[in-house]
């Protein structure tokens, strides 16, 4: 038996990969969703509004009925966090 089929009891390297890699933070979400090309909004597990990207910020400046679209856009995130808590799959 060759050592690479050995076990070694060490996780592989992607498996340490894995385990050092922090929880994203605010921040590197927030960049994150600033250079897609969709409209976006970052919505944290308390249903509060954490962040929107540029693209979003530059459509609500030019809708007229800006308010009356965040609010669907917060009964959408307000869904998908009340099927969460309930334990179903948001798709």
């Amino acid at each position: 038996m060759s050592t690479s089929d050995e076990p070694s009891g060490a996780p592989c390297s992607s498996q340490l990969a894995l385990v050092r890699m922090p929880s994203p933070t605010l921040t590197q979400l927030s960049s994150l969703i600033d250079v897609t090309g969709q409209a976006l909004v970052l919505f944290g597990m308390d249903g509060r509004e954490l962040s929107q990207n540029p693209v979003m910020r530059r459509m609500l400046g030019q809708e007229r009925e800006r308010e009356a679209l965040l609010e669907h856009v917060r009964g959408v995130a307000r869904a998908v966090l009340a099927r969460t808590a309930n334990g179903k799959s948001a798709a």
